[in-house]
């Protein structure tokens, strides 16, 4: 891209020109402007197989202002304190969600509203920790013996007394 004469250069050499500016709505109704920019003779052209399979010359959109947004962002993953920060995620929460997402099928909410959905993934945190609770008991017999019904049946009765809450809330 040459950005002061604004034009691409596409893999065979040829320039696209930009011909004017369109609006694009994404799938959750984001509006986007986007740049257009198109090749004058692609017919003919020895690449024109592996650059695109349209009929006519060659069209590209680029959203020149989602490009800023990304290359800021890139700039401050991989700056020393998006690094630090990035080293702590996968230790801190991702596992937790991977688990609630896989073992727990918790892929979306099933409520509406805000405080709905924040009543909900709360009772999954707490389903999750009680599952926590109950492997560190079983293994470390905290309550009754060693791999005793004991333990379990107590967090049973709190994992059902939860959905059945969370099922009352959905009414």
């Amino acid at each position: 891209y040459n950005q002061q004469d604004d034009y691409y250069v596409c893999p065979a050499g040829q320039k696209l020109s930009f011909i004017g500016h369109a609006t694009r709505v994404s799938a959750n109704g984001y509006t986007a402007r986007v740049s257009c920019y198109k090749a004058r003779r692609c017919e003919g052209c020895p690449m024109r197989s592996g650059c695109h399979k349209a009929t006519g010359d060659r069209l590209i959109e680029v959203n020149h202002r989602l490009n800023k947004l990304k290359d800021k962002a890139r700039e401050r993953l991989l700056s020393e304190e998006g690094m630090y920060h990035r080293s702590k995620r996968p230790i801190e929460v991702e596992a937790v969600f991977g688990q609630m997402k896989s073992n727990n099928r918790f892929t979306r909410f099933t409520m509406k509203g805000l405080d709905k959905v924040a009543v909900e993934f709360g009772l999954m945190a707490i389903a999750h920790n009680l599952r926590k609770w109950a492997k560190k008991w079983k293994d470390k017999a905290f309550i009754g013996k060693p791999g005793g019904k004991n333990s379990l049946f107590a967090i049973n009765q709190a994992i059902n007394m939860l959905k059945s809450i969370k099922h009352r809330l959905a009414a």
